[in-house]
């Protein structure tokens, strides 16, 4: 898979370390990116241009989930709230939102909630991502709501990627499919 574009290059993001107590759910290893403005319209951007949306109110969640996803070589935005990852989806070509479930204001099931009633993201990919443990409920709710995914804390980087690439692939040709 090839970069995208150099107009299309995140802006790279200050870089906060994680306080000592406080482990990410994954081990980070070098600094990850945030959103940059998008001059192109939705759907209509080459395949490798699609990015994956990280959403989490702890930086150093969304820093560790960077690292894990720069394999698959897409661009990496970032949103801390529910309310950004809204307008982040909306100003960006995203294959992918990986969602965590409990945020102050908007939570993933809000945003989720939110992405389905929207004619443009209605089929957008979101994989729910949780550190409560483990609740049917919860997982049942989410998949109601339409989420394509939910994870429990920590995760594995190998299932979190192979997730990813899987639903951007399909998501990207179905944008391309419907685009010509």
């Amino acid at each position: 898979m090839r970069l995208p574009p150099a107009h299309h290059t995140p802006v790279p993001a200050h870089h906060t370390p994680a306080p000592a107590h406080h482990a990410p759910a994954l081990t980070p290893t070098t600094p990850g990116t945030e959103p940059a403005a998008s001059t192109h319209s939705r759907g209509r951007a080459p395949r490798d241009s699609y990015a994956v949306l990280v959403v989490d109110d702890h930086t150093d969640n969304l820093f560790a989930m960077e690292q894990v996803l720069l394999p698959l070589k897409r661009r990496v935005l970032r949103a801390t709230s529910g309310e950004q990852a809204l307008r982040t989806v909306l100003r960006e070509n995203v294959a992918v939102v990986l969602l965590d479930l409990l945020m102050p204001g908007l939570d993933g099931l809000d945003v989720l909630g939110y992405l389905r009633r929207l004619d443009q993201t209605r089929q957008l990919p979101v994989i729910l991502i949780t550190g409560v443990g483990r609740s049917d409920e919860l997982a049942e709710r989410a998949f109601r709501l339409g989420a394509a995914g939910f994870l429990i804390k920590p995760v594995s980087p190998w299932a979190l990627r192979a997730q990813v690439e899987a639903l951007a692939a399909l998501y990207t040709r179905i944008q391309e499919h419907e685009a010509d």
